[in-house]
C-alpha cells in the first residue's frame, strides 16, 4: 500500500493534492513508518536547499551578466 502513496508525497508536501487525497495521504503517513521516513527526508532536503539558497547568493557581477 505504501507504493500507492510514494508517488504522491512530493505533491502532498507542496499542498497540491485535492483535499480528500491530502487527508488520505496524511492519515497514511501517520501510520506508515516507511512513508513517514520519506516525508521527513523530503522536508529535510527542502529545508537544506532553502538554507543554501539564502546563504549563497549570486554576486552583483553575475546578476548583471544574466540580465544584460
Amino acid at each position: 500500500m505504501a507504493d500507492a502513496y510514494t508517488n504522491k508525497l512530493a505533491t502532498y508536501l507542496d499542498g497540491e493534492l485535492p483535499p480528500e487525497e491530502m487527508r488520505a495521504v496524511d492519515e497514511h503517513v501517520r501510520t506508515c513508518p516507511s512513508c513517514a521516513a520519506d516525508v521527513l527526508g523530503h522536508v529535510q532536503w527542502k529545508r537544506a536547499v532553502q538554507s543554501v539558497g539564502r546563504r549563497y547568493a549570486p554576486s552583483a557581477e553575475f546578476r548583471a551578466r544574466e540580465t544584460g
